[in-house]
């Protein structure tokens, strides 16, 4: 490894940052894994990931329609804030696609 200049790169353990002994209300999954739709603005998915850039880790949100599978929207945000990710995001996919009266959107 020496002579070819390699060196190894260490993980981190996995930490479980999710703390389920909580006394909050649980909502229930109307999407209940039906992940085909039919009609614009239907049900609408989202996620958050991790990019790190540097030395600073990003936060990458996005907004998918199922029925057409677009990228509705997406932000990027240098904290995790309810405010910065998600509530941006689903502000600017509303901007962009209306939604219906009976909408899903299911944040994970």
């Amino acid at each position: 490894m020496k002579k070819l200049s390699l060196k190894s790169v260490s993980r981190k353990k996995y930490v479980i940052i999710t703390d389920s002994n909580h006394s909050y209300e649980i909502p229930k999954n109307i999407l209940n894994r039906e992940f085909i739709s039919t009609q614009l603005a239907e049900k609408w998915v989202s996620d958050i990931t991790y990019i790190r850039m540097g030395k600073k880790w990003y936060y990458f949100t996005m907004v998918l329609d199922l029925a057409d599978r677009k990228l509705i929207a997406w932000t990027l945000s240098d904290d995790m804030t309810t405010e910065n990710t998600i509530y941006k995001t689903w502000l600017l996919a509303k901007k962009r696609r209306a939604i219906t009266g009976h909408q899903i959107f299911s944040f994970r």
